[in-house]
Formats: C-alpha cells, sequence, structure tokens
C-alpha cells in the first residue's frame, strides 16, 4: 500500500480530523479505503501517528457491527480516542450533523472542532454533489 503521511508533530497531544466520505466501517480516502480488511497494512503508518483523538467526519463510519469493530480495531491500533458518526455527517438541512459521538476511549467532553459550525455556514448553503460511491445519494 501507499504510504501514509506522518502526523506532524505538536507541543500538545496532536489530534487528527478527517473528513471523508465513509460508510460503516470504511472511510474513503481520495482512491483508496481504510476499513477492516486492510488495517494490518497500514498499522506501521497509523502508529507512528501517536495520536490522542482520532475524529472521523464520515457519514455512518460507526454504524453497525462493522463500524463497531472497524473503529474497535482502529482504536487498538492508534489508541486514540475515537469519535465518529454513526448517521449521515455533513448539512442538517440534508438530515446530516456535524456533532461526532465518542465512540471508543472517549473523554468526559467531546472535543470542539475546528471546523465548526460558523466555518462550514457557506459549505451548508450550496447544494451538495453525490460521490462516485453513493449511487446518486446526496449524503456525504
Amino acid at each position: 500500500p501507499a504510504p501514509l503521511p506522518p502526523c506532524p508533530p505538536a507541543s500538545s497531544p496532536p489530534s487528527l480530523h478527517i473528513i471523508s466520505h465513509g460508510s460503516p466501517g470504511t472511510i474513503y480516502l481520495g482512491n483508496s479505503t481504510l476499513e477492516l480488511n486492510n488495517l494490518e497494512q497500514y498499522r506501521h503508518h497509523l502508529q507512528q501517528w501517536q495520536l490522542h483523538q482520532l475524529l472521523l467526519y464520515g457519514c455512518q463510519v460507526a454504524a453497525g457491527d462493522a463500524g463497531a469493530e472497524f473503529l474497535q480495531k482502529l482504536h487498538q491500533i492508534t489508541h486514540a480516542q475515537i469519535y465518529a458518526n454513526p448517521n449521515p455527517t455533513g448539512n442538517a438541512a440534508k438530515g446530516g450533523t456535524w456533532h461526532l459521538q465518542p465512540i471508543v476511549s472517549p473523554s468526559p467532553r467531546p472535543p470542539v472542532s475546528p471546523v465548526g459550525e460558523l466555518a462550514l455556514s457557506e459549505v451548508e448553503g450550496r447544494s451538495r454533489t453525490a460521490s462516485p460511491r453513493s449511487s446518486g445519494d446526496p449524503s456525504w
């Protein structure tokens, strides 16, 4: 597999926010996927990130048994607190939400995303286009 980029050094415990398309137990990253079937291939790279928190903004990544198993395995590899969404992610008018749920090793309060509601107001006002993977479904 192609190498994943290193997480940049930080003075505080690092958090990584991934905004992507998703489905239960799967994150779509460009032309690739990160899913239960290939996590072991990326183990070394994921461990090098040394994350405190991993926030996954992708529709239904945490949904169902597939989502739970994927996120548990991802936590075992990264040791990060993981926040994800079992529901559609995105524009509330389209049935989505930007509020992530603590999935694995939650802190007392979910972190505030730097991609806050105000920063997304312009994006939410626009029509979203369907993903090639979504078969016309306008949710992200």
